[in-house]
């Protein structure tokens, strides 16, 4: 069981995020930050995610589901392939 004094030290997660919404980016940064994490990458769409995809690996990724050109859940079927 964790202490009520045990933080989460999340410094060396890579986390993707991709979403449409520049103001959920922010969002979803600064809450990244609140767990140490301080260099989440983030892109705009689909496209731009896969690149970041085929040049390193990630921990996590955070997917918006609904975005214009690509929609989250076929992004997540190409990471898993």
């Amino acid at each position: 069981m964790l202490k009520s004094s045990a933080k989460m030290d999340l410094r060396n997660t890579k986390v993707l995020v991709v979403d449409d919404n520049v103001h959920a980016l922010d969002l979803i940064v600064s809450i990244l930050n609140g767990f140490r994490i301080k260099d989440a990458v983030v892109s705009r769409g689909g496209e731009e995610a896969r690149e970041f995809i085929s040049k390193q690996p990630f921990d996590l990724i955070i997917l918006d589901a609904e975005m214009p050109q690509e929609d989250g859940f076929s992004l997540l079927k190409y990471t898993r392939t």
